[in-house]
């Protein structure tokens, strides 16, 4: 498994200063609660951090429909690589979109490193995406899309415009069965 370099010359500091300024108290989306992070519960943003730079690295690989490794992700395999990276995953070896959902605790307030979900409803979940930035009202995710079942090879996904990918949730183009966030990195109290 390749370790991701970090690439950018930001400090975490300064990208937290960043969003501080930016998402302010009582914006947000319709049902997203963008908060300042210290008005959230207690989480560990650093495994978070450490979690977001290992998967920036797969940016532009391609999907691959069960995919669950660097030769090609499908949505939940990449998931499951971003959580099992940090060793917050509950679970052995791999899970579904589903899974995932039920794993960690529900969200109302989306912070970098969370999880986000599409589908029929909570127990009809079919896509998830890793959120790697808020910004004001905009959650931007990474994951793997574009694919389905018919996708297992390179020359599939590029047929099908299917690699991971990062874009705001809110955008045109995208699912609109947007079900909701959970978050990974919590941290229990007891």
């Amino acid at each position: 498994m390749p370790v991701a370099k970090r690439t950018s010359t930001h400090s975490f500091r300064e990208a937290d200063q960043l969003r501080a300024h930016v998402a302010g108290p009582g914006s947000g989306i319709s049902g997203i609660d963008v908060r300042p992070e210290h008005a959230q519960p207690a989480r560990d943003d650093v495994l978070a951090d450490i979690a977001l730079e290992y998967v920036r690295a797969y940016r532009g690989h391609w999907y691959r429909w069960g995919g669950d490794d660097p030769s090609g992700f499908d949505c939940s395999g990449f998931a499951v690589e971003f959580v099992q990276s940090v060793g917050r995953f509950l679970h052995g070896g791999d899970a579904g979109a589903q899974t995932l959902y039920r794993t960690y605790p529900v969200t109302t307030a989306p912070r970098r490193g969370c999880l986000a979900y599409w589908g029929s409803g909570p127990d009809g979940i079919t896509h998830v995406e890793i959120v790697v930035a808020v910004h004001g009202d905009q959650v931007i995710t990474l994951g793997a899309s574009g694919g389905g079942s018919k996708v297992k090879t390179v020359a599939d996904a590029i047929r099908a415009n299917a690699f991971i990918k990062q874009r705001p949730i809110r955008a045109p183009g995208r699912r609109t069965d947007f079900v909701g966030f959970n978050d990974p990195f919590l941290l229990t109290v007891g």
